[in-house]
């Protein structure tokens, strides 16, 4: 999925606007996801580097220095050990891109409850926190992205 058709997708959810079931503000929330990618996708570059620290019941919790060069993830160290992830396991690990349509599908869900934040400058997600279902226990999830630099 492209920043673009993350971008139409998200706002015509946010066309619905509150959903009652959850309490969320889909609408204010999408609309905020949507500004952002549109952000992404004026001022991204193919190739970058950021350090990833997901906070889950998943794989890779340790922080990741990631780089990605055209698109792809190129690789993957785990920063507490210099280890490389294998060409392999680096599926595991998403692009800028791949994290906004992991958003967007909360959104669209809806999940239980969700929260974002954004760099002001790219407009990348530097931290979410999403609990698909109050009911399921190990559901939620939270990630930080930092140290964000293009590279040639």
């Amino acid at each position: 999925m492209t920043a673009t058709s993350i971008i139409r997708a998200v706002l015509l959810s946010s066309l619905l606007g509150c959903d009652s079931s959850t309490g969320l503000e889909s609408g204010a929330e999408a609309r905020t996801l949507a500004a952002a990618a549109a952000k992404w996708e004026a001022t991204a570059t193919p190739s970058y580097r950021f350090t990833l620290q997901r906070f889950c019941e998943c794989l890779y919790t340790s922080p990741l220095r990631v780089t990605v060069r055209n698109g792809v993830v190129l690789r993957a160290q785990v920063i507490d050990t210099g280890d490389f992830l294998l060409d392999t396991e680096l599926g595991a690990v998403q692009t800028v891109p791949q994290i906004f349509t992991i958003l967007a599908r909360a959104l669209d869900l809806p999940a239980a409850s969700f929260f974002a934040r954004y760099d002001p400058t790219w407009g990348f997600p530097t931290e979410a926190s999403i609990d698909h279902s109050r009911q399921v226990v190990d559901d939620e999830f939270s990630f930080r992205l930092s140290d964000f630099a293009a590279i040639p």
